[in-house]
């Protein structure tokens, strides 16, 4: 049952930007589908010249207008990426991504559905630095698993070791 889900969730993933083509591909001369585009393709090149690192949050300049947009972006995962790199994007989508894995794992869909409806926002809305975004990254890191990590000190060294935790 695992193997179906996630391979219907994997052809869905893969769907998505096939799609998106067929519908953008009739849409070019849309002034907004424009300004996205260009948006993701400035900041794909600012994160392109310092993918580690990024330009600095809220250096806007540096991100984007040096690389020929506009004054403001239109995507959270893109701004992110130009601004703080693989450090601050790391630690954006941590949360949501562990949120799948343990929705896939324990068979709670819902965590799951949550967590990709989130991710799909950040691609398309700037809500990084809102503060309800914080609040739901923080929900993200306070959902716990069924297993706990349990120090273990008869063996000379620690050692850790997974446990299921009893309900």
């Amino acid at each position: 049952m695992n193997v179906i889900i996630l391979c219907v969730f994997g052809f869905l993933i893969l769907l998505f930007p096939v799609l998106s083509y067929l519908i953008v591909k009739h849409k070019r001369n849309v002034i907004s589908l424009n300004t996205h585009f260009s948006d993701f393709s400035t900041g794909l090149k600012s994160f392109l010249n310092s993918p580690i690192w990024g330009h600095g949050i809220g250096n806007y300049k540096e991100s984007f207008v040096n690389f020929g947009g506009g004054n403001g972006q239109t995507s959270g995962l893109i701004s992110v990426a130009a601004q703080g790199g693989l450090l601050l994007l790391i630690l954006y989508l941590l949360p949501l991504l562990r949120l799948i894995v343990i929705g896939l794992s324990e068979k709670k869909w819902g965590w799951t559905a949550y967590s990709v409806i989130i991710i799909g926002m950040f691609l398309v809305v700037v809500i990084d630095n809102n503060p309800l975004f914080a609040v739901i990254l923080a929900f993200c890191y306070s959902i716990p698993n069924d297993s706990k990590i349990v120090l273990n000190p008869s063996w000379g060294k620690h050692k850790l070791e997974t446990s299921k935790v009893h309900k």
